[in-house]
């Protein structure tokens, strides 16, 4: 079975494991971290960086920062995983569900409003939202901006790293997502106060450890351990090269459905000047076919498939009980296709082979 994703893990991971393990520090609060953010700030280009146990934990410290706990509404696009809502609902902050671009499947800048206190652009699989417009907007009515950028480590927009346009951008580095640590996110920002209530708020609310801890917030143990922030070193560090491969292959499939398949399946659109990191391959299929027979198709011919994301308005506890027809569709009739570094040319070939063959027969 040919798996839809799975991560990059060698022979430098395992050894520098041994290295921290041998040298006995292993916990959230060992160098290795903080070596880490460093090195993931230069990166991205951002000035701070904190580790977090999750995505999920730095857009729930992200919401805190913006004082989404001020009953301030937040746009949330309806179409990406459940965390990208539930982290200002943590807050009892509300969320107002706003529908996706047909193309690129991202927040549209003119969603905005100024009912709006704070928006969370999703970088849809990697694909950059249209960050220069949406920041525009979110400047003249007043808006907080807070990147949801949990697929797009490698993704640029103007040769800038997405994450970087808010106030607040948050990675994920879950097992399948571009850099793995297992599990693991992490929060940047420009905002030196924004960066120092981040580190107590992950940290227990913790503002000093010498000569004794002292806690003067309400904080939660949301820290990254050392031995996942050792594993991402060395992923960062391959990070370029991970991110070409996926670039080749999401290259190779989009000349075959552009070529063969015509209005059966569409590929995400790129705005100008955006580097899609291809975290994950979705396409949509045509309302013509049933998106789950073709993943049962695909899988009795030995490759794994997937859905797309999720439609928040579809979800009882995201939902006003109106329909976002677009992220509707899209949760519907998307599909993602293998996409790893590991995968083969040989194998990424087949992969789009059987799929065109699957959609001609279901025709």
């Amino acid at each position: 079975m040919i798996p839809v994703a799975k991560p990059h893990i060698g022979n430098q991971e395992i050894m520098v494991l041994e290295r921290l393990l041998a040298g006995g520090c292993a916990a959230g609060t060992c160098p290795e971290v903080k070596l880490f953010e460093q090195e993931f700030a230069k990166y991205v280009g951002s000035k701070y960086a904190v580790a977090t146990n999750s995505c999920t934990s730095a857009l729930h410290i992200a919401c805190l920062l913006l004082k989404a706990n001020e009953f301030k509404r937040t746009a949330v696009p309806a179409y990406t995983f459940p965390a990208t809502g539930s982290a200002p609902m943590y807050c009892n902050a509300p969320i107002n569900l706003v529908d996706v671009d047909p193309g690129t499947w991202n927040m549209r800048p003119d969603a905005l409003s100024i009912r709006h206190k704070i928006a969370i652009p999703v970088h849809s699989f990697g694909n950059p939202c249209n960050m220069p417009e949406i920041m525009d907007n979110a400047h003249d009515r007043g808006i907080s901006v807070i990147e949801d950028a949990a697929c797009a480590v490698a993704t640029t927009l103007n040769k800038k790293h997405t994450g970087t346009f808010g106030e607040i951008g948050c990675y994920s580095m879950y097992g399948i997502k571009e850099i793995c640590t297992g599990e693991g996110g992490m929060l940047v920002t420009d905002n030196e106060e924004h960066y120092e209530l981040a580190k107590s708020l992950v940290d227990f609310g913790k503002t000093s450890s010498m000569p004794l801890p002292k806690f003067e917030h309400l904080g939660y143990n949301y820290r990254l351990s050392a031995i996942q922030a050792a594993i991402g070193r060395v992923q960062l560090a391959k990070l370029d090269t991970m991110h070409s491969k996926r670039k080749a292959i999401a290259k190779m499939y989009n000349s075959v459905i552009d070529s063969e398949l015509g209005e059966s399946a569409l590929h995400q659109e790129c705005i100008p000047r955006a580097v899609h990191s291809y975290q994950r391959y979705a396409v949509l299929l045509n309302i013509k076919f049933d998106r789950n027979q073709i993943m049962e198709e695909m899988r009795v011919r030995g490759i794994q498939t997937s859905i797309g994301t999720f439609d928040l308005a579809s979800i009882p506890q995201y939902s006003d009980g109106k329909d976002r027809p677009v992220s509707k569709r899209l949760f519907n009739q998307s599909i993602s296709l293998p996409m790893y570094p590991d995968l083969s040319m040989t194998d990424a070939e087949s992969v789009i082979d059987n799929f065109v063959d699957v959609l001609k027969q279901m025709e």
